[in-house]
């Protein structure tokens, strides 16, 4: 190979070099056209709301949280875990929160009972609570020292003494006396000048009144009875006629051809019939165990009476059923 061959080669050579380096350089070119280098604007930019992670919780136990718990609710008796308890019936849950009968809260020890003015019935009771105070005498209306507050006196007959209830969707309760077991009869008063004659029997602990009520100034269904207030009774005593004839319509009731009651054929809704538990289709039977057959007669009757009755029981036919409503005057 001469020296010519030599030369050429190695320009050959060279320029293959030289290509290769410049297709690098080219290509390096290239790609830094298509990407973006690392800043610090683009770094905040892209990394900005980023949340760093959580630190790693604690594994290990707390004492009062997890230790001593387990401790003290491990069963160390080596015993299989207790059945647990079935599930109560409906009808025995119902039991369980059943009020409590007035049976097993007091004894109706005596009954002095006044017919024709209920107002001066009493009734002589023992409250089965410790610490309680002695035999103490009720009268209609009266409500029981507490506990026990939510029970009143509904009504006092020769034979029974009646209570009703705060709740008055709970029906009433009746009890008779218990005055045989302590040698105590069962007394029976017809009028005023008979209250005044009652012979208290001996060997009582105490003669204490129970709780009357306060006086009101407007009406109030309070245990299943209605406490008239002043306002009503104002009206009443002078514009009764008025209210007689606007409230109400009133006819007298037939049963067998004969007069046994008398009929509220309509109630004027807002009336003060109306609020003091008048209905339509109610029928009165009797006022204080006197029969009711005639608008007049019930006008008579309660104009005869108002100066020495403050109880008033009124016997209603209702729904197919009697019913009785008793309504206090209100306090001098």
């Amino acid at each position: 190979m001469n020296v010519g061959t030599l030369k050429t080669l190695s320009y050959l050579s060279s320029l293959g070099l030289l290509g290769g380096i410049g297709f690098v350089g080219y290509d390096y070119w290239k790609n830094g056209q298509n990407q973006e280098f690392f800043d610090q604007e683009r770094t905040t930019k892209l990394l900005g709301d980023v949340m760093p992670p959580p630190a790693p919780k604690r594994l290990g136990l707390n004492y009062n949280s997890d230790i001593k718990p387990a401790m003290l609710g491990f069963d160390w008796t080596g015993q299989p875990p207790a059945e647990p308890e079935p599930e109560k019936t409906q009808a025995e849950i119902e039991l369980e929160n059943a009020p409590t009968p007035v049976a097993d809260i007091l004894d109706v020890k005596s009954i002095f009972c006044a017919p024709k003015e209920p107002s001066d019935s009493l009734c002589l009771l023992d409250i089965k609570v410790p610490d309680a105070a002695d035999d103490l005498w009720f009268g209609i209306g009266d409500t029981l020292p507490a506990p026990n507050g939510y029970i009143a006196i509904f009504s006092i007959d020769a034979n029974s003494v009646t209570f009703s209830f705060k709740d008055e969707a709970r029906e009433k309760e009746s009890l008779e006396p218990s005055s045989l077991k302590d040698d105590l009869e069962t007394q029976v008063i017809t009028s005023v000048d008979d209250a005044s004659k009652i012979r208290k029997p001996n060997g009582l602990r105490s003669i204490t009144p129970g709780v009357r009520t306060a006086k009101r100034e407007t009406t109030e269904r309070i245990n299943g009875q209605i406490y008239v207030g002043t306002n009503d009774a104002a009206e009443f005593s002078a514009n009764y006629q008025q209210i007689l004839s606007n409230d109400v319509k009133l006819e007298t009731y037939m049963e067998d051809g004969k007069r046994a009651g008398l009929k509220v054929r309509e109630v004027k809704p807002g009336s003060m019939a109306a609020r003091h538990g008048v209905q339509a289709e109610d029928v009165v039977i009797s006022i204080n165990g006197t029969s009711i057959t005639s608008e007049q007669q019930g006008i008579q009757y309660v104009r005869q009476n108002s100066d020495t009755t403050s109880v008033w029981r009124v016997q209603i036919l209702r729904n197919g059923r009697v019913v009785e409503e008793v309504y206090h005057s209100p306090e001098e």
